[in-house]
């Protein structure tokens, strides 16, 4: 503690900083050998995402929709290369199809209301991806990579939408108080 503050000095994140930066760069170099293009297409909307959404929405409910926004134009990107080179069976794309309608019905929800209801309803449509997932992994054993980076981003927005949920019940109990 600092003499007669009463507050802990600050300690510097440079350390950290550097190895996120350094593990970051790693992924990037591996996550592009090993899955190319479909590597990049959910990080650059991601990070796109983020970008538009730190500046416009509540600082708590920004990296739940980063996430659902991010996987979703993956996905939908993903509908249009395998539906033109014909990679992909019409039940498929219908299915990808409803999901897109879903998720963009669930970030309309959430953006207006701010609720814990929309978040409840992003982590039920988390869990049943997720669900979906685990049990394609049978039916596409050549896509490892690709099911398990879904599956993390599935995990990771059930874990934002909870946070969201978190910050927004303390902040509206502040509000109140």
């Amino acid at each position: 503690m600092s003499e007669g503050s009463g507050t802990k000095p600050r300690r510097s994140t440079a350390p950290l900083r550097v190895a996120g930066a350094a593990g970051a760069i790693a992924i990037g170099y591996f996550g592009s050998r090993v899955l190319g293009w479909s590597f990049w297409i959910p990080l650059v909307a991601l990070a796109i995402a983020w970008l538009v959404l730190r500046w416009t929405t509540p600082k708590w409910l920004a990296p739940v929709l980063t996430v659902i926004i991010g996987q979703t134009t993956w996905i939908a990107s993903s509908l249009v290369i395998l539906s033109v080179t014909g990679g992909l069976s019409t039940e498929l794309e219908i299915s990808i199809a409803i999901e897109v309608l879903i998720v963009v019905a669930l970030v309309w929800w959430t953006l207006k209301k701010k609720s814990v209801a929309s978040l409840s309803a992003i982590i039920c449509f988390e869990l049943v991806g997720l669900v979906a997932i685990l049990i394609a992994i049978d039916d596409h054993p050549g896509q490892m990579l690709t099911i398990a980076m879904h599956a993390l981003l599935r995990i990771t927005g059930i874990v934002a939408a909870v946070y969201a949920i978190v910050a927004a019940r303390r902040q509206r109990a502040l509000q109140a108080a």
